[in-house]
Order: C-alpha cells, then structure tokens, then sequence
C-alpha cells in the first residue's frame, strides 16, 4: 500500500492530507477517518480481489480494547514519554491557548521545548482545568466528556447506477456499488454486512473486428514498443502467457516475448470479461475467475459442444483422425487443418520412450509463416501459441510425448509438419484427431509407399481416456475423475503402456465459493415502549450475496439464532 503523498495516490485523488495512518510523516491522527481515501481504495481492491481470505478464521483469542479515555491513564509526562522518548517531559511553559490542542514536551537538561508539526492534540480524558478535560483537542466540561456515547449501526445506502460496461463487445462486466452510509457507523457502532458491490454481464454480442485475436492478447500487444528489439533483431512482440501460470494468478496479465522464455507481469489485473485461459469460458472479474458459460454471461452452464458450438448437440461435425510415420530428412506435412476446425489433438511419441529422438512437431500458417518449430529451432518448454480464433497449447519438446492441442474454434488453416533428423533408425509415431463442420469439404492426405527399411510398431498398446465425470462438489474446489486404461489396437486391456505416460485421471474442478451462513441484521423491537425483544436473522447467501436455500449452506457450521433485549423508549 503506497503512501498518502506517493504519485499514485496524487494521480487518483489529489493531495491528501497527512493525518491518516499512511502519511509518509505523522502529523496527528484522525479518529473519524484514519484511513485516507487513497488507502480505502488499495484495501477495497485488495479484499474485492479475493485476498481476504486470512480474515475469515476466528481468533484464538479475543484482546478487548480498553473503554477508559487514554489521559485517565496517562499523564502528560508519560504522553511526552511515548511521543519522543523516555528523556521528555511536560512542557510547564505551555501557553494556555493550547491547552489540549498542541502538546509540548521538554528534554531533561533542555531549555528548549519541542512539539510536533500539524496537530499533536492531548490525549482525550487529560485533565485541563476544574471539572474540565481534553475531547478531541479542546478543553471540555467533565460531563459532557464522560456522557456514555451512543453507538449507531451502519446501514446500506441505495444501489448506485449501473456503472460503463468494461469491454464494447465479446463479453464484458458492469458494476454497482452501494455504501454502509445510511447511517454511517458511529461511536463502535457495527459496520454493514452483505454485499458491497455486484455485477453482471454485458456486451455479450460478437466482435467484428477482432481478426480472430483473443481479448488477452489484444491487451498483451498494447506493449509492443518498436524500439525494443529481441536477440534476432525482430520487433519484440509480446502474446499471453498461460503455461506455468497458478490458477490464483491467472487474471493477472502474464505476457511472454514471443518465441523466447523471456515474461512480464504487466498488470495486476486483466481486463474485467477477460477469459481465465485458453481452454475455459469462465473469465475474470475484479481479478478473480468466476464462472460463466461458452454464452458469456455469468453464472451460465451452457458449454462448446466438440463441434465448437455453444450449448450444441456434437452432431453439427465429423471427426478427422489419422497418423503419419515417414522418414524424410527435414520438414515434411502430415496434415493442414482447415478452418472451422475444434478440438485438435496431435501426438508425436519417442521411439524407444526417449526423449529427443530426433522428431518434433512443428506448426506453420498458410502464408509459411512458422509459429513453432521453424527454421530447424526446436522449443522445448510449454507454451501456449495465439493463432486466429484459437490457443495452441504444446508441450515442449523435452517429454518423450510431444503434444499440440486446441479446444476452440480455428479461424485459419494451418499445417502440421514433422521435422526429422534421426533417420530410419528412430522412425516417427504420429497420431491426430479432430473436428471439422459436416459442411466442410476435406480431403485426407493420400498414404505413399514408405521406405522399405521403416520399423512399423503393430499392436503397440496406448492409453485410452474416457470422459471426465460429474465434480465430486458443485462449489469449493472439488475433484472430476475419468478412467485412463491401457488398451491394445484391439480394445484388449494390457499391462504394456509406458506409465510415465500415463495422463492424468483427476483435475481440480467447481472454482466457485460455497454459500456461506450470513447473520442479517436486527429486526424490529418487539415492543414500540418498555423492554421488548430483537432478533437477527440467519440466511444461506452465495458468492454474489444472493440468499440461496438453506440446504446449500453446510448445516454443522449454520450460526445460533440472536436475539437480545430492546427498548425505544420509556412507556
């Protein structure tokens, strides 16, 4: 959190003045707002971002805060003592126009008093005269001091407008804040509970001119300079980084030099309507990923079917599927995917299980350009690749299974070549599936007679995938199993697949907070005079503040009904 007087702070709100808790020198203290609204705004957007969660356990011990004014404790030698050091004192020659206000303290040994600049107020409760003591900063009637203050609850305020839609097309996010001011909490009153802000989306129609460029990207080009150059001397072009990105940073905006490991952080924060990665339709707002459907509306379950259509049925597409494993020295096509294509999958595994064989997939567009694995330079990190319309998510070159895969919808064709070095001695195993409309005329490559000398695996059994089942929660974090077997070519069980190869049965799943139990806020009196009764609700709210039915909050952790004694007034 930055300083009151930091440019940040200035940028968005001006100057602030140096009496709240984040003055860069402290001058005095406000007690009805000891935070500036500079430092309001940092923890709002900390906690709206989701990192409150270290606020949710419960203490294990309570440290009540003294009720006694702090001058009935401490005198005004112990208030110099805890201002300067313990060699101060009291300033006995004070004047009397700044009694309570200004506090001047006195080194042993010194003439000299001292005092600090801005307000250095006595501590409330100091005495100052007969029946007089300090209230912020004045000298005031003993009674009027120690008169019990009456404590107010906050209370919501309306809900504002709707606020700008945060993107004009592809799915954005608008936002309504309301405030705890109606009234504001005073004098230890409780703060508002409930929801602060909501949301909701917007703009949900297509883009037109977005050249088949995904949102992120976009946002990633915005710091190409064309005076930073890469050690090719090409324009650094910058593109999203989504491999080895955690799941709880993946609405920051990680960025990636293209064609090199170098990255950046450049923001803390995506774009709100920003989807979480390439493989999800769930996007981020105010820095978390919340759920939403292919639709984009939030909270929607409607899901691309493997055709690539929202919500569809599967049948709007056929399958391409084939394998290629030719020795020819250099680049040679195994397959160009055309246009409308969904859910490409292509495997290239190590003869022999092992790792550089001397085979490697390589990706090129239809004007020859190469996107991966051009001009005999082999990545071997993961990394994911922005072609029009889709993410190319590959492997590397270091396992001894080289994958590419994409689950959206390709908007340009593009080849898939093998480059091979090896020779006959380590022939490739390629294998590819996809998907293309029942529309799009396509025609497989024509097989040509192999070498003779090739090795030809027969029967080599392979792991097979079923479908990923239901979620173990619907909200939480949960887990989603499917079954992985060994199979042959024959669909018989085998124990001979490579084990280091084996995928994975389990991935986390149901990103969505669980509704928690939420104490509302006080009923009616029961009675309008004499002592009467309250109570305070207990209601199942989700992560949007909605109350949703009991049954989806856990019942072993649902609060004690409240109640309390009440009375408006004397009959």
């Amino acid at each position: 959190m930055p300083h009151d007087d930091s440019k940040n702070c200035e940028r968005h709100f001006g100057h602030v003045a140096q009496h709240h808790i984040m003055a860069s020198v402290f001058n005095g203290f406000s007690k009805t707002s000891p935070w500036s609204p500079c430092s309001a705004f940092y923890i709002t957007e900390f906690f709206d971002s989701g990192y409150g969660d270290c606020l949710l356990d419960a203490p294990e011990k309570v440290m009540p805060l003294p009720t006694e004014l702090a001058g009935l404790t401490f005198s005004l030698d112990r208030q110099c003592q805890q201002t300067f050091g313990e060699g101060f004192s009291y300033c006995r020659n004070s004047s009397a126009d700044e009694l309570c206000s200004q506090l001047w303290c006195q080194q042993e040994g010194q003439s000299v008093c001292t005092t600090r600049n801005g307000s250095l107020p006595w501590a409330d409760g100091t005495d100052c005269g007969p029946n007089y003591s300090c209230l912020d900063g004045v000298c005031t009637a003993i009674e009027e001091v120690m008169r019990p203050k009456v404590s107010v609850d906050g209370g919501w305020g309306e809900w504002r407008p709707w606020q700008q839609c945060s993107r004009s097309c592809g799915g954005g996010v608008m936002f309504s804040y309301r405030e705890c001011d109606q009234p504001t909490p005073q004098n230890g009153g409780s703060y508002c509970e409930g929801q602060r802000v909501r949301y909701r989306s917007c703009n949900t129609q297509a883009c037109e001119n977005s050249h088949g460029k995904r949102f992120r990207e976009e946002q990633c080009e915005k710091y190409n300079n064309p005076n930073h150059f890469d050690i090719h001397g090409n324009i650094k072009q910058w593109i999203p980084k989504y491999a080895g990105v955690s799941p709880r940073d993946r609405c920051k905006l990680f960025c990636r030099a293209r064609g090199s490991s170098e990255f950046r952080v450049f923001e803390a924060k995506v774009t709100d309507g920003t989807t979480c990665g390439p493989d999800t339709t769930s996007i981020c707002v105010h820095g978390q990923c919340i759920k939403a459907g292919c639709d984009l509306e939030i909270g929607s379950t409607k899901k691309f079917d493997k055709c690539g259509v929202c919500g569809g049925d599967g049948l709007s597409c056929r399958k391409i599927s084939g394998s290629y494993n030719k020795v020819v020295h250099g680049y040679s096509d195994i397959i160009t995917i055309p246009v409308g294509a969904t859910n490409i999958d292509i495997k290239q595994r190590s003869h022999g299980g092992v790792k550089h064989d001397g085979n490697y997939l390589a990706v090129k567009r239809e004007n020859g350009e190469y996107i991966l694995n051009g001009n005999f330079s082999v990545s071997t990190v993961e990394q994911d690749i922005p072609t029009r319309g889709a993410i190319l998510k590959y492997s590397g070159s270091a396992t001894t299974l080289e994958r590419i895969q994409s689950f959206l919808q390709l908007q340009e064709s593009i080849t898939i070549q093998l480059l091979s070095t090896a020779g006959e001695a380590s022939p490739p195993k390629v294998k590819y599936t996809f998907f293309i409309p029942k529309g799009v005329s396509f025609n497989k490559p024509k097989e040509r007679n192999t070498s003779v000398h090739m090795i030809h695996p027969f029967g080599v059994p392979q792991w097979v995938l079923g479908e990923w089942a239901e979620c173990s929660k619907s909200c939480g974090s949960g887990w989603s199993r499917r079954t992985v077997e060994c199979k042959d070519n024959a669909g018989f069980y085998s124990n001979h697949c490579d084990k280091d190869l084996k995928p994975r049965d389990i991935r986390p799943c149901a990103d969505l907070p669980c509704p928690i139990w939420q104490i509302g806020p006080w009923s009616s009196c029961s009675r309008t005079c004499g002592l009467g009764e309250r109570h305070r609700s207990v209601l199942c709210i989700d992560y949007t503040g909605k109350a949703v039915e009991e049954e989806k909050c856990d019942a072993s952790k649902q609060p004690k009904p409240v109640s309390g004694d009440c009375m408006y007034q004397e009959c």
